[in-house]
Formats: structure tokens, sequence, C-alpha cells
């Protein structure tokens, strides 16, 4: 089933003491596309999850490419362990657990730092949390979140009121000249549909009040016709003569 030379590779590791059998399950189930807990239980479902949980929590992935896209992005950058550790601190959790649930257990940056997020909101508030790193990690493992007391989060909203949201980012350069031909085109259709349906030198919106948009054609029929566009309309100035 393997290739000859993933063979060699493993048994060379496995004479040399580098990998351990959780080493090995972990990357046979990696190979198979089963790089998670939950994957393999769905698709093993006669075997016993506590194994399965601790192939994945004590064995190591073999090879980079075996971790998810996010997880590779982020391994070796400075900024993220930089950033996570701090995080961690201040949520008084073992910044180890939070390395390694992403770099090990491949767990979303974002996940990861939104559970560490939480938590110190309830070490800020001075919620009761026994045991921070235990939440965190039973938290990891289990998909849930960090339930949050009212008070927590109605000061969480007045301060997100409060902070200034940051600008949206500019399209570049391609993106705006597409979106501009492309709003030129819907421009020119409805222009075509009113001079389809509106009378000669008139537009919907002299009939229609408060309207500056297309009406259905139904519509514009039964509208009456006495109104004139404003170009068109006598001035009140205008002395009316009667003989």
């Amino acid at each position: 089933m393997l290739d000859p030379q993933l063979k060699a590779d493993l048994l060379l590791m496995v004479r040399t003491h580098r990998v351990s059998a959780y080493d090995l399950a972990r990357g046979l189930l990696d190979i198979l596309g089963l790089a998670s807990f939950e994957t393999a239980v769905q698709a093993l479902p006669t075997s016993c999850p506590k194994t399965l949980r601790r192939i994945f929590s004590q064995g190591v992935p073999m090879c980079r490419s075996d971790l998810p896209k996010e997880a590779q992005e982020h391994r070796d950058t400075l900024e993220m362990d930089v950033n996570l550790t701090a995080l961690a601190g201040q949520a008084k959790v073992d910044a180890t657990q939070a390395l390694s649930a992403v770099l090990r257990y491949g767990n979303p940056i974002a996940r990861v730092m939104g559970v560490l997020e939480d938590i110190r909101a309830l070490v800020r508030h001075d919620c009761r949390v026994f045991n921070p790193t235990g939440l965190f990690v039973r938290l990891m493992r289990s998909g849930e979140d960090v339930r949050l007391p009212a008070r927590v989060r109605a000061r969480r909203e007045v301060q997100q009121e409060r902070d200034p949201q940051e600008p949206l980012p500019l399209p570049c350069l391609g993106e705006w000249v597409k979106y501009q031909g492309d709003w030129l085109i819907v421009e020119a259709i409805l222009e075509r549909k009113i001079r389809l349906y509106a009378p000669p030198g008139r537009h919907y919106h002299y009939f229609v009040a408060n309207a500056d948009t297309d009406v259905p054609f139904e519509q514009a029929r039964a509208l009456p016709r006495r109104a004139t566009p404003p170009e068109e309309r006598p001035s009140a100035r205008m002395a009316v003569t009667v003989t």
C-alpha cells in the first residue's frame, strides 16, 4: 500500500527511536485524509474514541504538509508567536498550550484567539475562573464557546460601540474598473427600459411622488399624464389672459 521509499523512511525513524507508535498512527491517518479527531471518529465508528483521542493528542505530525494550510502559514512566524503568547498571558493561560493548539493539533488561529479573548474577558471582569488553562484545553477539545455572563457581554458591546471601526480596504485598480464597468452596464439597461416604457419626453420620477427609480409598466400606464417635465413647466410669474 505504501511507497517503498516511505516504508524505508518510516522503518529508519522507528529504528533510530525518532517516532513513537502514536506518531506512526497519526501519520497513517493523515495519509488517508483523516487529519482531525472528529473526521477519524466518523470514518472509524467501531474504533475506541479514547484511543483516537490519544493518537491525536500524543502523536506529532510527521511532515509539514500534514498540517492545515492556516497552521502552515503561521508556524514559523514570530508575529503569531508574540501575539498568541501575549494574549495567553493576559488570559492567564499557559502559552505552551495555546501554541500547541495551533501548531500541534492544527486548530485555526482565529478559533484559538477567540477562546483566549473570551477567557481574558472573564479574568478582567473578576469572574471566578479557578483554572484558566484547564478551561482553555477543555474548550478546544470539545469545540464549545465560552459562556460569558450578561454583564461581561454588555460591557463588551459598549466597548465595541466606542471603539472606532477600521475603514474597509480600498479595492485594487482592476476590481474598481470592473465595478465601474458593471455599473455602467446596469445604467444602460435601466435607461433602455425608461425609453421603452415612458411617454416621449417624460420620466417616471415626474409621475411618482418621492420616486427616482423605475416602476412596472402596468403601474406607469395607470398614472395620470398631466405632469410635465420641470424644464417644460410654465413659470409662476407668467400672466394668464382670458379673452
